[in-house]
């Protein structure tokens, strides 16, 4: 399924890349370029959610391994969330 999923998105670009060309001023191409990383998303989420098989969900030690390895905890702070993150409020229940 992922294979299928990878091949749609590169048949996408393909597709939107050679539309591109066929357009005379930057305008016309800027259109179709600007419409290609959706279409590559909308792809991939669609091939997700139709999966047979299901992404596996992180538990809260490795969301806190990857929040120490990112540093994540001052985008965190910024947004306003850290406290939540830490009293349990937000995201994985310890």
């Amino acid at each position: 399924m992922r294979t299928l999923m990878w091949g749609l998105c590169i048949s996408l670009a393909v597709i939107f890349g050679m539309l591109a060309g066929l357009f005379r001023s930057y305008a016309q191409a800027a259109i179709v370029m600007t419409v290609v990383p959706f279409a590559i998303a909308a792809a991939l989420v669609w091939g997700f959610a139709n999966a047979d098989e299901r992404l596996p969900r992180w538990s809260r030690a490795q969301l806190e391994q990857l929040i120490e390895s990112t540093n994540l905890e001052q985008q965190m702070r910024d947004f306003g969330v850290w406290e939540g993150w830490v009293d349990g409020s937000r995201g994985r229940q310890p």
